[in-house]
């Protein structure tokens, strides 16, 4: 690097290109010292999340302080001797002449982004922070295709089920309107508010003014090379180091309606979701076939009118304020606008 570079923390969207960053750039650029997620071991990219052994933190440190921003219910006070570990860690990285670098997409999902962005400058007080957006139409299809289908925080007996995505995305606005979410990643609850960037972004820049790094998964999708060019600059490191086969992968794409119903009805069995996560079955011929027909049907999710016209109405003024402030082509790109 010719430039000192300053701490920086990704901070997410999720389903935005977090784990291509943690699993293909930020563990492997040679100019990166990353102290986020390491999910470069994993086998597809989500593999080493299933085993108990995996070493998915650099040190000890870093998951207390992951684990103290994603879990704020929870606050009570400031680590301390976790702040002189840290601060420590990132002088390190200084004198080794590389870029410190911190990530987890659940920072961005926290059910208080005040209090989060409060916290994060104690323990990172001169941090840049990267942001990666994506519009929320897709956020929101691939959130659903993903995560759920099947609604997590229920009672037992219907935990796991098949939900459609008209019923989820209501139960997203009821939530919203009366109830909301106490937890990060709560998607089955409270996802509608989690996603509203001008929130988030208006409090982040009470605490970190003029060191917001904002660029668009849309860019990965259809120009990856731009979007690491991109990463590069913000980051100062080295774009002509970036590690072999970062721009033929392939970003994970959202399985159809019928792959969806199966996989929830395969849960509903004795057993069903342990045959489906046991590692001869992940490594089968039948499951890496699997694999190629979800991307190959792709996104077949389909809103109604009336909840575009929702989602546009909900997101469209900030979307419009960030739009103009970051010179971001938000609408351009598809973004409610």
């Amino acid at each position: 690097m010719k430039k000192s570079s300053k701490p920086l923390v990704h901070i997410g969207y999720g389903k935005s290109g977090s784990t291509t960053l943690q699993s293909l750039f930020f563990p492997c650029h040679p100019d990166i010292d990353y102290y986020g997620i390491d999910l470069s071991k994993g086998l597809n990219n989500h593999e080493v999340r299933l085993s108990p052994t995996a070493k998915i933190y650099p040190t000890e440190s870093s998951r207390k302080l992951t684990s103290l921003l994603v879990n704020l219910d929870r606050f009570q006070g400031i680590d301390n001797n976790l702040k002189k570990t840290i601060a420590k860690d990132i002088e390190n990285a200084k004198k080794n002449n590389k870029t410190f670098v911190f990530s987890n997409e659940n920072f961005s999902e926290t059910p208080s982004a005040y209090l989060m962005a409060q916290v994060l400058k104690e323990y990172i007080p001169e941090a840049h922070i990267l942001l990666v957006l994506r519009s929320q139409f897709d956020l929101i299809r691939s959130v659903y295709t993903y995560t759920s289908h099947s609604v997590k925080h229920v009672p037992k007996p219907y935990r796991h089920k098949y939900v459609s995505f008209n019923n989820w995305f209501n139960h997203c606005v009821i939530n919203e309107n009366n109830r909301g979410s106490h937890k990060a990643w709560d998607r089955d609850n409270d996802y509608i508010r989690m996603i509203d960037f001008h929130h988030l972004i208006n409090c982040l820049e009470a605490f970190f003014p003029n060191k917001i790094n904002i660029i668009l998964y849309e860019d990965l999708k259809f120009n990856s090379k731009l979007f690491y060019k991109k990463v590069s600059k913000i980051m100062k490191v080295d774009f002509s180091k970036s590690p072999e086969g970062l721009f033929t992968h392939k970003s994970n794409v959202s399985a159809n309606q019928s792959l969806i119903r199966l996989a929830a009805l395969i849960k509903r069995l004795p057993f069903g979701k342990q045959f489906l996560k046991t590692e001869k079955i992940r490594n089968s011929q039948v499951y890496n076939f699997a694999r190629g027909m979800i991307r190959k049907h792709g996104l077949k999710t389909v809103m109604k009118e009336e909840t575009k016209k929702y989602i546009t109405n909900r997101y469209k003024n900030g979307n419009r304020e960030i739009a103009k402030k970051y010179k971001l082509p938000l609408k351009e790109y598809g973004y409610p606008f």
